[in-house]
């Protein structure tokens, strides 16, 4: 019996394993990826080494599983068109995540959002003391969603320099606060609410279309991976209502199949974001809100707003980027949350 095990640890399992990396279904063993993590990890501009490399970590069979996935979404734009690379992941990598939110690989940003790979976000709305809320004017340049009001703040949790691991998420909120409104809440984070119990993400979709045919321009936001929920983000010209609706078709079909296998004339699927969203609120002073500054080019402006106004942005499909998006529409219980801790702001002193 003895000499059966040996002849397949010695023999048969390396042959399965040369097997599946001939396929694209490369395993490295567990006894090796001690080993290689830390070389390849400096290597992280390589997008497939970098995921091959962290999906070492899990059983074989999730393994085979997920890398199958990747590679399967890295086949599908390889002989086709790939979408035009978002103008803001031009230094950024992400960990990327599976449905059940286990990290299975790294990859840069722009693949991320070609591929449609799920990464995770942090957000933050800020209350102030007269029960208001702060909403970001994104810039005009800004990818997705240009020149749309949104949350006050927020962006992808990054890698930390040297282990690159990912940030933590009221981190990257520490983070952001001071990159796009500078206002420096220091190392106190623990003044952040979780608008989620648990600090659980939510999931959160959208495909971004551009359609283009002669003076016809239009840009599409599918908020949801049936396409049911559409919005129009922008048109330029004119767009007659039955040509609307025939791109509207369009999408839903291709969102049944290889949306790159299939495509309506003039349609072109630019980014697919694809996350899971932590969100928060913080309360701020008077004085905090007088820090408010514009020193990162991607904020254009900031308006204070009802809550009712925000969570109205956010449920209509037309207005909302998919953060106000994945936290309002079709949903109550963040309003209510939200609109409790506007409560609290104005009156501070009042009993819960």
């Amino acid at each position: 019996m003895t000499n059966i095990r040996n002849e397949i640890r010695i023999k048969v399992l390396p042959a399965a394993i040369r097997a599946l990396n001939s396929i694209g279904l490369g395993v490295i063993p567990r006894k090796v990826s001690s080993v290689v993590s830390p070389i390849a990890s400096r290597l992280i501009g390589d997008y497939q080494a970098g995921v091959s490399i962290k999906y070492a970590q899990f059983p074989n069979s999730h393994v085979i599983k997920e890398h199958a996935e990747i590679r399967q979404k890295i086949e599908s734009v390889k002989y086709n068109t790939v979408p035009r690379r978002p103008k803001d992941s031009a230094n950024h990598y992400a960990e990327i995540y599976d449905l059940a939110g286990e990290p299975c690989g790294v990859a840069h940003l722009r693949h991320a959002h070609e591929l449609g790979l799920r990464h995770k976000t942090s957000n933050i709305i800020l209350v102030l003391p007269d029960g208001n809320v702060i909403m970001q004017l994104r810039a005009r340049d800004k990818h997705p969603f240009p020149n749309k009001w949104t949350i006050s703040a927020g962006g992808n949790i990054d890698l930390k320099e040297g282990d690159l691991s990912p940030e933590n998420p009221k981190e990257t909120i520490r983070r952001e606060l001071y990159e796009e409104l500078g206002i420096d809440i220091h190392n106190d984070i623990d003044r952040l609410i979780p608008l989620v119990e648990g600090d659980k993400p939510l999931p959160n979709f959208a495909k971004i279309w551009e359609y283009s045919l002669y003076h016809m321009k239009a840009t599409f936001v599918q908020f949801d991976k049936k396409a049911i929920f559409i919005g129009t983000e922008g048109i330029t010209g004119s767009l007659p209502s039955d040509i609307r609706k025939e791109i509207f078709a369009g999408i839903r079909l291709m969102a049944h199949e290889n949306p790159y296998l299939k495509q309506y004339p003039g349609l072109e699927l630019t980014t697919w974001n694809v996350e899971l969203c932590h969100y928060y609120a913080l309360l701020i002073s008077e004085a905090e809100r007088k820090m408010i500054s514009f020193a990162d080019q991607e904020v254009a402006n900031v308006r204070t707003v009802s809550l009712e106004e925000m969570v109205k942005a956010g449920r209509d499909l037309n207005m909302a980027t998919d953060s106000l998006f994945s936290l309002f529409y079709g949903k109550s219980e963040f309003a209510n949350k939200l609109q409790a801790l506007c409560e609290k702001a104005k009156n501070p002193n009042a009993s819960s």
